[in-house]
């Protein structure tokens, strides 16, 4: 033990560079200097490897070594056949998220998700051409045997989007354990302690959905409304009934002044000639109600002041 401690002193006090795993499928001297250099890091610490954390409890200690000792030597050989993903979405229209569950046919470990990318078509709002946008993820979560990942999405996910596992192209192990998102792991089992070797996971998953580009970008809801009274329970099931408006109704005379008063804000020019439309006889036949009359009115010079002339002159 005093050796040990010695040798790992040594190691500790030593700037080291060596190109670690360069023999990713063998545990040898050159993985244990790579041990060395993590141990007694936690999670977050600037020497964390998360490769060496054997037990993925998230520290690198002496449970972690005893499960490194044991492995030394060992010359891990791939799986086969090689890895297959599944992918199933779930989508929960009531909070407008998707589930996206990946089964993966061997064991993965998730170094970090932060270059995990999900990119899906969509329709630009303002020129309707499609295009793509990544999508921001809400949480990812790998089971207890590391084989089936579930992601959060906050929208919809159209068909043939396109989930990568890295970012990445040509992914390599160092040190600090942050360059894989997804690798897969191979190895044996000793009592609690697995050592594993690892590839990375270069691949991208292309999603199967119900949803067209158009329907995943019509459901994205940018902007909540905090008062869902203000909407129908058509709009809102859990909008409160709707009442009738209280107040007095609008005379002829003060819809006509609020009338004048909104409308001097917009037009000068032909004010008076807009205003005798109110008063127009052909127009208090069919609309008597003085609000009404006076919201009609009050399209003038907008989109909608066409639909002033065809109220007048049409048959209705």
């Amino acid at each position: 033990m005093h050796r040990l401690i010695l040798l790992l002193t040594l190691l500790f006090s030593t700037n080291i560079h060596a190109q670690t795993f360069s023999t990713p499928k063998t545990a040898d001297f050159e993985d244990f200097i790579a041990f060395a250099q993590s141990f007694g890091s936690k999670r977050g610490d600037p020497n964390f490897n998360l490769v060496v954390d054997l037990n993925d409890d998230g520290e690198v200690n002496f449970l972690d070594f005893v499960g490194f000792a044991l492995s030394f030597g060992n010359v891990f050989s791939e799986p086969v056949p090689p890895i297959s993903i599944a992918s199933q979405i779930a989508y929960n229209a009531q909070t407008n998220t998707s589930q996206i569950t990946l089964s993966f046919s061997q064991q993965i470990r998730i170094v970090t998700e932060t270059s995990l990318s999900l990119t899906r078509p969509s329709i630009n709002l303002e020129t309707g051409t499609p295009e793509e946008e990544e999508i921001n993820l809400l949480s990812t979560t790998l089971d207890a045997n590391r084989e089936i990942l579930t992601i959060h999405v906050s929208s919809a996910i159209p068909d043939s989007s396109r989930l990568s596992l890295t970012k990445t192209i040509f992914p390599q192990i160092d040190t600090t354990g942050t360059v894989w998102l997804i690798g897969q792991s191979y190895g044996v089992i000793l009592g609690l302690w697995v050592y594993n070797a690892y590839q990375p996971i270069i691949d991208e998953v292309t999603l199967s959905s119900p949803f067209s580009p158009a329907q995943a970008t019509l459901s994205l809801r940018p902007f909540a409304p905090t008062d869902i009274d203000l909407f129908t329970p058509g709009v809102y099931t859990q909008a409160s009934p709707m009442t009738p408006a209280s107040g007095d109704t609008l005379t002829e005379t003060t819809a006509q002044t609020a009338l004048e008063i909104f409308l001097a804000k917009r037009i000068t020019n032909t004010l008076q000639q807009t205003l005798s439309k109110f008063n127009d006889a052909t127009l208090i036949n069919k609309m008597p109600n003085p609000t009404l009359r006076a919201g009609l009115i009050s399209l003038t010079g907008t989109l909608g002041e066409s639909g002033i002339d065809a109220i007048l002159r049409g048959p209705f």
